[in-house]
C-alpha cells in the first residue's frame, strides 16, 4: 500500500517526461521541414489567401525590440490596428516579462522560491533560444505575386522560425495558469488567438507559428515538471514523515 502510494506520482512524473521528449522530437523534426521547405505549400496558400497585411513588413521582429516598447500602437492608428496590437502586445518582448516577474512575485510569496526561479530563467533562455534558433535556421525563398502581377521576394520570411511572439504567448498562459488554475483556459485562447493574428497580419506564415507553439508548449511542459518535481519531493518527504510517525505510535495511529 505505502509502495503504490508512492508509486503512483512517479509514474504520472515519467510520463510527463515521455510527453517532453515527444514533443522536442516534434519541434526537431519541425524544424528539419521547415529548413528543407516543407511548409512551402501551405506557406504560399496562406499568402494567397490567409494574410491581407502581407505587405506590412511581414515576419520583422527585432531583438531588443525598440519600436513599440512603451507603446503598441502609433497615435494614428486605426481601431483595427488598435485592437490587433492591444491583442498581441503582452506578447511582446516587454509585457511578457512583466507577467512573469508578476508570477514570480506571487510565487515566492507562496512559498514555492524554487517554481520562481525556474519560471523566471524559463523566460530569459526561451528567448535566447528563440533567437538563436531564428538566426539558424533558414528556409528556401517564398515568393508572392501582387494585385499588380509584380512577383515579390519575401526576404522577412526566410528566418522567422519559430515566432517569439507565439512563443511568449504559450508561455504567459502556461505561467498564468501555474500560478491560477482558473486562469488557464482564458489564458490558452488568448494564446491561441495571438498566433492566429499574428499570420492574418502576416508578421509570421503559418509555419512560423506552429513552430513557435510547440517550442512554446515544450518550454511550459519541462518548467512544470522541473517545478512540480521539487513539489513531488516535498510531498513524499511528508508523506514518509507520517508513516514513520505512524509506526512509532504504539497505537497505530497516524500523527
Amino acid at each position: 500500500m505505502e509502495g503504490a502510494t508512492r508509486l503512483a506520482p512517479t509514474r504520472r512524473m515519467g510520463i510527463r517526461c515521455a510527453a517532453i521528449g515527444g514533443v522536442a522530437a516534434l519541434f526537431a523534426l519541425l524544424s528539419a521541414l521547415y529548413v528543407d521547405g516543407r511548409f512551402h505549400r501551405l506557406d504560399s496558400y496562406a499568402l494567397e489567401h490567409w494574410m491581407p497585411g502581407l505587405y506590412a513588413e511581414p515576419g520583422q521582429e527585432v531583438w531588443p525590440p525598440i519600436y513599440g516598447l512603451f507603446l503598441p500602437f502609433t497615435l494614428d492608428a486605426s481601431t483595427w490596428e488598435v485592437a490587433i496590437s492591444l491583442l498581441t502586445y503582452p506578447a511582446s518582448a516587454l509585457v511578457s516579462f512583466l507577467v512573469f516577474a508578476a508570477c514570480g512575485i506571487v510565487l515566492w510569496r507562496r512559498g514555492e522560491h524554487f517554481a520562481a526561479f525556474v519560471w523566471g530563467l524559463s523566460w530569459f533562455t526561451a528567448n535566447a533560444v528563440g533567437v538563436t534558433l531564428k538566426a539558424s535556421l533558414a528556409r528556401p525563398p517564398l515568393y508572392d505575386e501582387d494585385d499588380a502581377g509584380v512577383v515579390n521576394y519575401l526576404v522577412g520570411y526566410n528566418q522567422s522560425f519559430p515566432s517569439g511572439h507565439t512563443i511568449r504567448a504559450v508561455m504567459v498562459a502556461g505561467i498564468l495558469g501555474y500560478v491560477w488554475r482558473r486562469a488557464l483556459a482564458p489564458a490558452a485562447v488568448w494564446a491561441l488567438a495571438v498566433s492566429v493574428t499574428l499570420v492574418i497580419i502576416a508578421s509570421h506564415v503559418p509555419a512560423d507559428v506552429i513552430g513557435g507553439v510547440v517550442f512554446g508548449l515544450l518550454v511550459v511542459a519541462v518548467v512544470t515538471t522541473v517545478a512540480d518535481s521539487r513539489r513531488l519531493e516535498e510531498w513524499s518527504a511528508e508523506r514518509w514523515a507520517l508513516l514513520r510517525r505512524a509506526r512509532s505510535d504504539p497505537n497505530g495511529r497516524a500523527a
